[in-house]
Formats: C-alpha cells, sequence, structure tokens
C-alpha cells in the first residue's frame, strides 16, 4: 500500500499533519525530521504523496520536489 510521506524539521508540524492525516482516515504515514536522507527514502518507497517543508536547514523541500 503506498505511502504518504511528511518532511519538516520541526517536530510539531510533523504531529500536527499526521494527526490531521489521521482525522482523515489516512493511516500510511511516514515521518522524516531528516531531510538528508530523504532522497534514498524516496528511491526506496517512491510515496504516492509526498508534503514537505519548502524551508529547511540541511535540504531544501525545493529540492526534494524536484528529485
Amino acid at each position: 500500500m503506498k505511502k504518504i510521506l511528511i518532511i519538516d524539521d520541526d517536530v510539531q508540524v510533523l504531529t500536527i499533519v499526521e494527526y490531521i492525516l489521521l482525522n482523515l482516515g489516512i493511516t500510511n504515514i511516514i515521518k522524516l525530521q531528516n531531510s538528508v536522507s530523504v532522497f534514498e527514502f524516496i528511491k526506496t518507497h517512491n510515496p504516492l504523496m509526498i508534503l514537505t517543508d519548502l524551508s529547511m536547514t540541511e535540504v531544501s523541500g525545493e529540492d526534494i520536489l524536484v528529485f
């Protein structure tokens, strides 16, 4: 089953977005706080959707979406 990937360097944002998705009945959620490891994760797991912060310190959300 396909997963939704949430990427943010703020743990509170990750928790809030996960809470919203769970209340919508979406249960296949993966949260990543470390944006450096996201490229390998995307290659390996091929998520259905990616929700990302655009301004993170290590790797920007724009870089992730272009990938």
